[in-house]
């Protein structure tokens, strides 16, 4: 690819992130739901996009915006919450990922195989279009958090899970000296890496004082730890969501007013993956249309079989979980960015048919979650009444 063209890829990709964002405002609708439809009419061109290894994406596209989206979560409100989110993320992952799984192998009859690694994939949450709604509002406080934090940290339970499942399916089954080596790998090494990474952006950051240098430093090491992580096996979902978590408990007030190369570059790259979303997964509906509609209703029904039950058992706390809450963490359960990446095929395997569990099935049924949720999220809050008064989504 020569620099012309690169320039000009990401000239068009800024224009098409301003065009979704101004549209968007003005018909009320989410970018992220704009963006993916274009991507569907881009699919319609005889432009062909070539294949991207697992690897690239993990550190390029989804890293940064992991890091990103880590360390603007407010921590003190994080640790008022860490029951219900951890909850959520964790069991409640897990209580997704095994309804899906039981529904389709034994009411819709698809075999394991391919169903286990499916489950891992989508019983995680990315709710980036919601918390671009929310964030458009003005909507902050606890239920950003709860929303934010959750879909975080169950991205990475998601993607253990799914190292989890060659040896759930391997004929010696899940023994136990297998699961600690590949959890002492993917997450003990992930969270060391993460700490390590954040320790020292922490330290590094405040003695550049300059907020925009500071943000290319931590641009940069977001990638850098993704690719070392990956490097030594660990999961760099973990790695860099510890990192941004680090960074985020130690701002003490938040700096405005200068550009932020993480912001810019995590907007691009919501752009791209929103509209290789669109581009892979939309012309697929048409002939998928029966298998996307089955996976959409069992992945919200099992959303909602994990979610109303755990917000229960804090009912008692002194932090109860209003009903309106529970129901925007069920709808607003979209999938995304994480459940892309995953399903690519590893740079070993480009180019064979090995591009993960039933990939034009995940990816179309991430579109049509994205769609459908994305426009639903908006109207659900003003029923709600959780919009705050005299806002516009933009």
């Amino acid at each position: 690819m020569t620099v012309t063209l690169a320039i000009g890829l990401l000239a068009l990709l800024w224009a098409q992130s301003h065009a979704a964002d101004w549209i968007g405002a003005r018909l009320r609708v989410p970018a992220s739901v704009l963006l993916v439809l274009l991507g569907g009419a881009w699919a319609l061109t005889p432009i062909a996009v070539q294949s991207v290894a697992r690897e690239t994406a993990m550190t390029w596209l989804l890293a940064p915006l992991l890091f990103e989206g880590a360390r603007t979560v407010d921590v003190a409100e994080l640790r008022r919450d860490a029951g219900p989110v951890l909850s959520f993320a964790c069991l409640g992952t897990l209580i997704a990922a095994a309804v899906i799984a039981t529904t389709l192998v034994y009411c819709a009859h698809w075999p394991i195989a391919s169903t286990l690694p499916l489950a891992a994939i989508i019983a995680a949450t990315d709710p980036v279009a919601v918390i671009a709604t929310f964030r458009a509002v003005g909507l902050g406080g606890r239920l950003l958090t709860l929303v934010e934090s959750e879909s975080l940290l169950n991205d990475a339970v998601a993607a253990c899970l799914l190292s989890l499942v060659p040896l759930w399916l391997s004929p010696d089954g899940l023994a136990f000296s297998a699961l600690a080596g590949l959890l002492a790998t993917e997450v003990g090494l992930a969270l060391v890496l993460g700490l390590i990474a954040g320790g020292v952006l922490n330290v590094l950051g405040p003695r550049l004082r300059h907020p925009p240098l500071e943000s290319v430093l931590q641009l940069a090491a977001a990638i850098g730890m993704a690719h070392l992580a990956q490097l030594g096996h660990a999961s760099p979902v973990v790695t860099t969501v510890v990192a941004g978590l680090v960074v985020a408990a130690r701002r003490s007030e938040t700096s405005t007013g200068h550009w932020d190369a993480l912001l810019s570059y995590g907007h691009l790259s919501n752009t791209a993956i929103f509209l290789w979303i669109g581009w892979w997964g939309l012309p697929q509906l048409p002939t998928l249309i029966g298998p996307v509609t089955v996976v959409l209703l069992v992945i919200w029904a099992a959303r909602a079989v994990a979610i109303y039950p755990l917000a229960g058992l804090f009912r008692g706390s002194s932090r109860p979980l209003p009903m309106a809450y529970q129901h925007i963490l069920v709808v607003g359960s979209l999938r995304g960015a994480l459940a892309l990446a995953l399903v690519l095929p590893t740079a070993t395997a480009i180019g064979a048919d090995s591009s993960g569990p039933s990939g034009d099935l995940l990816v179309a049924v991430v579109a049509l979650s994205v769609i459908l949720q994305g426009l639903a999220i908006q109207p659900l809050l003003r029923r709600l009444d959780l919009l705050p008064r005299r806002t516009v989504i933009a």
